[in-house]
């Protein structure tokens, strides 16, 4: 039994040659549209170190949140520094044996006395050296081993089989 009308003028027309210049520069036409609006929306969102210094005294007590930042500095066991996007972020409160170049996971509140972030919670992140290796890794194999299942044929990626 064939496939119903509906489903089979669909995906003749999704897969087509005919059109797909036109339906690629929709798709990448989305997909900037949404970077776009992304980064509009986080570089006026309400919240971080910026926002933070922006009126300090107003923000006293501000819940921030600091996910995979890279320590980039130790001053003692209750005072580091972190960066990603903002650099030098201080930090007041224990967040463990942490070393220059570790990345960590950090939840605490603005002091605006200080300024600085109080820790209330962190997490250190000791094996994501690793994982960015494997990812490394994997993407390395991965374009290893494409001759293996695809090859070009008429000017157009076509699979092996």
């Amino acid at each position: 039994m064939s496939r119903p009308l509906a489903d089979r003028l669909f995906a003749d027309r999704l897969f087509a040659d005919r059109g797909a210049p036109v339906r690629l520069a929709v798709a990448l036409a989305l997909i900037a549209a949404m970077g776009g609006y992304y980064a509009w929306w986080a570089i006026r969102a309400e919240a971080g170190w910026r926002w933070a210094m922006e009126a300090p005294l107003e923000r006293d007590g501000a819940p921030m949140v600091f996910p995979l930042w890279v320590v980039t500095r130790v001053i003692d066991a209750e005072h580091h520094e972190i960066s990603k996007v903002v650099r030098d972020v201080p930090l007041v409160g224990p967040v463990g044996d942490v070393a220059v170049g570790d990345t960590l996971s950090v939840q605490g509140r603005f002091d605006a006395s200080v300024p600085a972030v109080r820790v209330e919670v962190f997490e250190h992140h000791t094996l994501r050296k690793y994982k960015e290796a494997l990812g490394i890794f994997g993407f390395v194999v991965m374009v290893a081993l494409a001759p293996f299942a695809f090859r070009i044929e008429r000017r157009r990626i076509v699979e092996r089989g």
